[in-house]
């Protein structure tokens, strides 16, 4: 079509961008310098759209634009979706427009008329919503109003680069309008949603935040891993504990997170002397500084002060004291009155991992409701148990048993997955104290020996055989150790070594000295000095008695 016919109007009035000059943009500022409002409908809406008519929809006194939504769906889900939808392209064009507008040249004056209400935006999502119109409103009644229907979006490419079918229309624009304003009162307002995108990229930020945001894209996908945190040192925000830590008691940390990450609990049973406390103190640094987590010590009374409390103060100070993620209390504590009642419905609710220190004192159940370990029981309901004790069998492979179900909460098929396959825990311990009990009984040559009366050595010989046992314990004997020091080269562990018997030379006269004689002249009197019948029956005799014809034995 001529370019005349496009400026002088006719019976069809087409703007379809494909002229170099006549665009659906040119035609939308001809009109802001001559309308008092724009309402435009569009299937999307771009900011670069309104930046392509900077300086001229500003002269506008009010601007609607009502835009649809890929969803149809007529409930809260689909103006949620609608919504987000809207966001989201709307939020990608401001990123687009800042390839070649850095500074975002031109938004602020749309965030501020959005505020002021100069510019309001609505979706709507009653149904799937794909009309393009604009209608311009002019000041001059003589003028009146007209509208521009067909197929541009409110996008850069819809107002200057596709080819699009768009007709004005002058005689039916009442209409028009009527059927605009029906989908105007049934849309949802989201200027305010609309203002928060903008809003995001038009903030301004101080000289901190850019580079704390700098930092933070370029570390983008990268935390630092347990073994980053392990090896970087105290003085780069690092492990204090791992460092002084021997290679087998690194060993049996690892071991001890693995285990309890794959089964939701783990045994250190180390013998007497390896350094279980030290282990401790590194899982403990583990879950509070690392992981964050919460963590609730239970330790025998005698042993917080003189081992923990002062191994924490050594090594990690920072980690006690006040605002931390951890707290110790002793086993008797469980069945305290006072504040302790509420300071363990606290624990139950907040902690994230309880860690038991000479674990085996919980091996017995007793009565539910009137022991320590009831108490306990409920406390670990749902979170990660860490035993350490040097026995986990005293006096029956029940034992052991009993503390596993501090964190399956009897859950009887807990370990049914693979590897294990133990579909009945009570069922797998009464197995293997049958087996125990045939060993027993084989070794004693056919004397009766309950099931219950373990010895000890081949109680260790069937749970060295056990699967389940495998994968929860982490246990090393002396033997061991050594060997790992001499492989590592690391400082050698000094144990106690077990001299000889020796004869100790003993009088039990230098010793007592004149005791004995005091015993014997006590005795030896006509009444003597422990008169009780059991002492000497003779002096309750009701027969007169020669006390020459008797001496003392």
């Amino acid at each position: 079509m001529p370019d005349d016919r496009r400026k002088q109007g006719g019976e069809l009035f087409i703007v379809d961008n494909s002229d170099a000059d006549w665009k659906v943009k040119r035609y939308l500022k001809e009109w802001a310098d001559i309308a008092h409002s724009f309402d435009i409908a569009t299937g999307f809406f771009e900011i670069g759209a309104l930046l392509e008519l900077n300086g001229h929809w500003q002269k506008l006194q009010k601007l609607r634009i009502l835009m649809g939504n890929e969803v149809s769906m007529r409930t809260k889900k689909a103006l949620v979706a609608g919504i987000e939808t809207a966001k989201s392209t709307l939020d990608k064009s401001i990123e687009d427009e800042k390839e070649e507008n850095d500074f975002l040249e031109g938004v602020p004056s749309i965030v501020d008329a959005i505020r002021k209400g100069q510019i309001e935006c609505k979706i709507y999502t009653k149904e799937e919503f794909h009309a393009k119109a604009y209608i311009t409103h002019a000041k001059q009644a003589v003028v009146g109003s007209t509208a521009l229907v067909g197929s541009s979006n409110l996008t850069v490419p819809g107002l200057t680069t596709n080819v699009e079918l768009n007709i004005q229309l002058r005689r039916e624009v009442d209409q028009l309008q009527e059927w605009y304003e029906r989908h105007w009162k049934e849309a949802e307002d989201i200027s305010e949603e609309i203002l928060k995108v903008i809003e995001r990229h038009t903030k301004e930020y101080s000289p901190f935040e850019v580079y704390a945001k700098a930092l933070q894209e370029f570390f983008r996908g990268h935390e630092i891993t347990a073994g980053e945190w392990e090896l970087a040192g105290p003085e780069n925000g690092g492990s204090h504990v791992y460092p002084v830590l021997d290679q087998y008691q690194k060993e049996g940390y690892q071991a001890l997170m693995k285990i309890a990450g794959q089964h939701g609990g783990a045994f250190l049973c180390d013998g007497v002397g390896l350094g279980k406390t030290l282990i401790g103190l590194m899982v403990i640094e583990r879950l509070v500084i690392h992981e964050r987590k919460r963590v609730a010590l239970f330790v025998p009374k005698g042993a917080r002060k003189p081992v923990w409390e002062k191994h924490l103060q050594q090594y990690l100070p920072h980690v006690g004291g006040d605002f931390s993620n951890l707290v110790i209390l002793n086993h008797t504590d469980l069945r305290r009155g006072g504040e302790f009642p509420s300071r363990l419905k606290r624990i139950k609710e907040m902690a994230d991992v309880i860690i038991i220190d000479e674990g085996h004192h919980f091996r017995n159940p007793g009565v539910r409701g009137k022991s320590r370990y009831w108490q306990l029981y409920e406390i670990c309901q749902g979170k990660t148990v860490f035993f350490l004790t040097a026995t986990p069998i005293n006096n029956s492979l029940r034992d052991f048993q009993h503390m596993i179900e501090l964190f399956t909460q009897r859950q009887s098929d807990y370990f049914k997955a693979a590897p294990l396959g133990i579909h009945s825990l009570p069922g797998h311990f009464s197995r293997l104290e049958k087996e125990l009990d045939r060993i027993i009984k084989k070794a004693e040559e056919g004397v009766e020996v309950s099931t219950a009366e373990i010895n000890q050595v081949e109680a260790e010989n069937v749970l060295s055989n056990d699967p389940l046992f495998r994968a929860l314990v982490v246990q090393r004997s002396r033997a061991y150790v050594k060997k790992s020091q001499e492989q590592h080269d690391g400082a050698k562990a000094i144990f106690p070594k077990r001299e000889d018997p020796k004869v100790a030379p003993y009088s039990l006269k230098l010793t007592y000295g004149n005791l004995l004689n005091m015993v014997e002249a006590a005795f030896a009197r006509e009444k003597p000095l422990f008169s009780l019948a059991m002492y000497y029956p003779l002096y309750y005799s009701k027969k007169p008695l020669d006390v020459g014809k008797w001496t003392l034995a």
